[in-house]
């Protein structure tokens, strides 16, 4: 920031009101942070806990998924429906959570 003052008698009060000014401006502390859409958090959540429970599940079935087949990545291939029902009800849960 850059305060401008004039040296002329009949400026002085402006000048010292702009002093004033910039004395506190210059004493202003930002803390940035991330704003995030809610939506965009809870997604990016889903993902983490979709990658914690499939690395679960792997451990528990000693890398086989129960007669499941995996895809050529290794990921379980599964029901789109019924992943996509189990998402909307958390969604739903979580919304409600957040609306109380």
């Amino acid at each position: 920031m850059i305060a401008n003052i004039g040296p002329a008698d009949y400026n002085s009060d402006e000048t010292m009101s702009t002093l004033r000014y910039a004395s506190r401006a210059k004493h202003i502390q930002n803390r940035p942070r991330i704003n995030e859409d809610p939506k965009d958090a809870m997604i990016r959540e889903f993902h983490d806990e979709i990658t914690r429970l499939r690395e679960q599940l792997a451990k528990l079935s000693g890398g086989k998924l129960n007669g499941m087949s995996t895809g050529l990545d290794g990921q379980p291939i599964v029901d789109v429906q019924v992943v996509e029902k189990f998402i909307y009800i958390e969604d739903k849960d979580r919304m409600k959570k957040m609306e109380e």
